[in-house]
């Protein structure tokens, strides 16, 4: 977000035929009425890729509160459109910066695995990616890939990635 003590970000892609962008969030707990969370309503749009067109999808949360932790879903905000819940935490002013920085994880989709669950392990307030993600940027395997690999990481430590030759 532009604020980082007080905002996050979260994208998502879908099919094309999911048009609509919705995320709730609350304060982290037991038994969360989900019913009862306001919806933010976020934006999407359509991508090409070497397999096809998808929608982007990307939401916005402000005013959260250094030092909190957070749950949250995303999806189409019909009743069986929303993703599993995730938590992340928004470090207090005080604490220590856990910055984990690593790069071109484009090549070993098996040591990529390895690095962002080692780098996972820091705790880390957020990871830089410096670049060369994947091999091809045009490869929606490759994307594929390496999202899945990261799956459990990133929808609770935030990505900071910078693009590299090979994003394109």
């Amino acid at each position: 977000g532009d604020d980082a003590e007080t905002e996050r970000r979260v994208a998502w892609r879908t099919q094309t035929d999911v048009t609509s962008s919705v995320a709730q969030i609350v304060l982290a707990g037991d038994d969360i009425d989900w019913s009862a969370i306001a919806r933010i309503d976020g934006s999407s749009y359509i991508q090409e890729s070497n397999r096809g067109p998808y929608s982007t999808h990307e939401a916005a949360f402000n005013g959260l509160t250094p030092g909190d932790s957070y749950t949250y879903r995303v999806g189409d905000g019909t009743a069986v459109g929303w993703s599993d819940t995730y938590t992340f935490r928004v470090p207090a002013l005080d604490e220590p910066l856990v910055v984990v920085v690593l790069g071109d994880s484009r090549t070993r989709a098996d040591v990529w695995d390895d690095v962002v669950h080692a780098a996972a392990a820091h705790n880390p307030t957020f990871i830089v990616n410096s670049g060369d993600l994947i091999s091809d940027g045009d490869d929606m395997n490759d994307w594929n890939e390496w999202f899945e690999r990261a799956k459990d990481v990133f929808p609770s430590i935030a990505l900071m990635p910078v693009l590299g030759n090979h994003e394109r």
